[in-house]
C-alpha cells in the first residue's frame, strides 16, 4: 500500500469517528450545527462539516454530546434494554422533551438540574407551537402550509403542459420535458426530508430515468421500511427499466404491508407475466404465484388512467404521469407493547394509534399488518384500543375479568413511543400491590415510554399507564389500570363486533405464534395545522 493510500485511509477512519461522535448544537431560534463542540469563553466554536462557526453562547439552547452510533436492536420483548437512537436524528421536539425528562430524573436539585428544567421548557415550547425539524432548523406549520401551495401550483403547471394540443412532435417533446422540469422542481421543494425522497424518486420515475428514481425509492425504504408506497414505487421503477424478476419481488414485500390495495395485487400480477420463463421455478416466484392464488382476481377494480399511491389507508390517487398530492406533511413512526387478548387481537396503547395509516405487528423479524378495530361508546377506553391482525393466531393471554384483581410478581416492559426515540425494550419486574382498596405497580415507566401490558405466567394482570404527554411533569402519572376498568374492552376484542373482511383476499390459514406480547409500529401521517 503507497504512503498516499495509507494517509488516505487513516484520514478516512478519523472522519467517519468524528461523525460518529459528533455534537449536536440547539439553537434558541431554532438551528442546529452538528460537529465537534467546544466553548471557549462567551462563544461556543463548532467544527463541522462546512468548515467552522462560532456562536454566542447566549445563543446555544443545548449541547448535546455526541455518542458511539449502535445498531438498533431487532430482538423483540426478550431484550435486555431499550436501544437509544442517537439524538442528532431527533426531529420532533416532543422527543427532546422526554430525553431531558429522562436525563433529568437522574440529577439531584441543583444547578445542572435547573438549566435542564429550563430546557425542558424551551422544548414545550416548540411542541407546543408545533415546530418540526426542516434541515437544520426548526420549522413552523407554516412552512409546510406555504410550501404545499407552491406544491400544488407546478404541479398544476406541469398538467397544463402536457394539456396543451399540438401536432408537431417537436412541440410535444418540449411540452414534456417542460412538465418533467415543474414536476422535478415541486418534488424538490418539500420541506420533510423522507417525503421530499419519495415524491423526487416518483418525479425520476415519470421522467423514465429509473436507476435514480430505484435509488431514491431505496432510500426512503431503508429509514421507513413498512411503508408500502415506497416499494411499489421501487417495483414500477423496476418494472418500466425491464427488471420484471426485481419488480416482482418489490410488488410482493408491498402486498405484504398492503394486502387489500388491487393495485399492488395488479403490479404483482404484472410484473410475474413479464418475468422470464426460467423464473418460474424460482422460490420467489413460486411464492407469488401462491400470494396471488390466495386472490379473487374477478372482483379486481383499479382506476383506469390514475395512480394510486399505497401512502395511506385510502390511497393517494392521481393522473397518470402525474405526482400524488400528500394527504399528510411528514410521516411519524409510533411504537408500543401490545397484548393478545383472542385469536386475532391485540390491546394496545391508543396514542400508538391514533390517526394511523397503517399498523404492524412484530413476530420474531417479521412485520404483519393489523387495523385499528372501532369499538362501542360502552366498551372504550381512553388509553386503550383494539388491533385486529387476520394473518396471525395469538394464543391470548388469560384476562379473568370475573375473579378479584390478581396481585403479586409480575413483568412490564418499557417501550419508546416514538421510533425515533430508540428500538427495543426496556423489561421492568414489579409487583400489584393492592393499597386500600386500590392497585399500584411497585415498577415505573420513565418518560415518553408507551403504555405497557403487566403479565404474569401469561396471565394479564392489567396495565401500566403510558407517560407519554411532553405538557405534563415525568411525562404523566404512575397509574395502574385493573382488569375491571377494561373488562368490556376485552370482551369486545374476544367477539367479531368491528372486524372487516377483506374484499379481495381468500380465506388463508393465519400464522400461529407464541408468546403473549408483541412489538406494534404504525405509520402516522402529521398534518401541519391548516
Amino acid at each position: 500500500m503507497t504512503l498516499n493510500r495509507i494517509l488516505i485511509c487513516v484520514l478516512s477512519c478519523a472522519l467517519l469517528h468524528s461523525a460518529l461522535m459528533a455534537d449536536v448544537v440547539h439553537m434558541r431560534d431554532g438551528r442546529r450545527f452538528d460537529g465537534k463542540a467546544r466553548r471557549q469563553g462567551d462563544k461556543v466554536v463548532v467544527e463541522t462539516a462546512m468548515g467552522r462557526v462560532v456562536l454566542d453562547a447566549a445563543d446555544v439552547l443545548a449541547i448535546e454530546e455526541g455518542q458511539p452510533a449502535s445498531k438498533p436492536s431487532a430482538s423483540g420483548p426478550a431484550a435486555p434494554a431499550a436501544v437509544k437512537a442517537p439524538q442528532s436524528r431527533i426531529t420532533l421536539p416532543e422527543c427532546m422533551v422526554f430525553l431531558k425528562m429522562q436525563q433529568l430524573a437522574g440529577l439531584p436539585h441543583g444547578a445542572e438540574s435547573y438549566e435542564v428544567r429550563k430546557q425542558i421548557d424551551i422544548w414545550r415550547s416548540f411542541a407546543h407551537d408545533h415546530k418540526r425539524l426542516v434541515g437544520n432548523e426548526w420549522a413552523q406549520p407554516e412552512v409546510f402550509t406555504r410550501t404545499r401551495t407552491s406544491y400544488v401550483e407546478l404541479i398544476n403547471e406541469a398538467q397544463a403542459l402536457l394539456n396543451q394540443k399540438t401536432d408537431k412532435d417537436a412541440d410535444a417533446a418540449k411540452n414534456a420535458l417542460a412538465a418533467n422540469r415543474s414536476l422535478a422542481k415541486a418534488a424538490s421543494i418539500w420541506p420533510d426530508a423522507l417525503m421530499r425522497s419519495f415524491l423526487t424518486g416518483v418525479a425520476l420515475h415519470l421522467a423514465g430515468r429509473g436507476p435514480q428514481a430505484q435509488e431514491r425509492f431505496a432510500a426512503c425504504i431503508a429509514e421507513a421500511p413498512l411503508v408500502p408506497g415506497f416499494r411499489q414505487g421501487r417495483a414500477m421503477a423496476l418494472l418500466a427499466d425491464d427488471k420484471p424478476f426485481e419488480a416482482m419481488e418489490e410488488a410482493m414485500a408491498a402486498l405484504k404491508l398492503s394486502p387489500d390495495s388491487p393495485e399492488l395485487v395488479e403490479l404483482l400480477g404484472e410484473s410475474m407475466k413479464k418475468a422470464p420463463g426460467r423464473d418460474i421455478k424460482r422460490p420467489q416466484f413460486v411464492e407469488a404465484t401462491a400470494m396471488l392464488a390466495g386472490y379473487d382476481t374477478a372482483r379486481l377494480r383499479t382506476r383506469s388512467g390514475q395512480t394510486v399511491w399505497q401512502m395511506g389507508r385510502k390511497g393517494w390517487p392521481c393522473k397518470d404521469g402525474m405526482l400524488p398530492v400528500p394527504e399528510y406533511d411528514r410521516i411519524i413512526i409510533r411504537q408500543a407493547l401490545g397484548v393478545a387478548v383472542s385469536d386475532h387481537s391485540l390491546l394496545v396503547d391508543s396514542q400508538a394509534v391514533e390517526d394511523a395509516q397503517f399498523v404492524f405487528v412484530k413476530v420474531d423479524s417479521a412485520w404483519y399488518p393489523a387495523t385499528v378495530r372501532k369499538v362501542s361508546a360502552s366498551a372504550s377506553h381512553a388509553a386503550l384500543s383494539i388491533i385486529h391482525a387476520p394473518d396471525l393466531e395469538f394464543t391470548p393471554a388469560v384476562a379473568d375479568v370475573k375473579s378479584p384483581q390478581p396481585v403479586g410478581p409480575a413483568s412490564a416492559w418499557g417501550v419508546a413511543c416514538y421510533a425515533e426515540l430508540g428500538a427495543g425494550v426496556r423489561p421492568l419486574a414489579t409487583i400489584i400491590e393492592e393499597d386500600g382498596g386500590s392497585f399500584r405497580s411497585s415498577s415505573r415507566l420513565s418518560a415518553g415510554e408507551a403504555l405497557s401490558p403487566v403479565v404474569s405466567d401469561g396471565r394479564l394482570l392489567g396495565f401500566i399507564a403510558g407517560k407519554t404527554d411532553p405538557f405534563t411533569e415525568g411525562g404523566g402519572e404512575d397509574k395502574f389500570i385493573p382488569l375491571s376498568a377494561v373488562e368490556r374492552l376485552i370482551r369486545q376484542a374476544s367477539s367479531k363486533s368491528g372486524v372487516r373482511r377483506s374484499p379481495l383476499r381468500r380465506d388463508h390459514a393465519p400464522r400461529r405464534v407464541d408468546g403473549v406480547t408483541f412489538i406494534i409500529q404504525s405509520i402516522v401521517g402529521e398534518a401541519s395545522q391548516r
